[in-house]
């Protein structure tokens, strides 16, 4: 059986760590992951099987290709909780 799914990544966070978690045999998990598997979706799915997940959100400004400035491109000043 084709996946529908097959060739992204995105798609299959929810169901691989399902697969991690049975396999583990454990009541919760917490799964790390690259940005190419970001999905809001798969996020969820995988809150509602008791799984944590960290990844990192995708850059979704279109700031820098307008030529500005994005968040990423000033420092974060700890002791003054502000970026410059």
């Amino acid at each position: 059986m084709t996946s529908p799914k097959k060739g992204h990544d995105r798609h299959f966070l929810a169901e691989m760590s399902r697969a991690a978690k049975a396999a583990l045999k454990r009541d919760k998990l917490h799964v790390l992951a690259d940005k190419g598997h970001f999905s809001g979706h798969e996020i969820l799915a995988c809150h509602e099987a008791g799984i944590m997940t960290t990844i990192p959100q995708l850059a979704t400004s279109g700031n820098r290709i307008k030529g500005l400035y994005v968040k990423a491109d000033s420092p974060y000043e700890a002791d003054r909780d502000a970026y410059r």
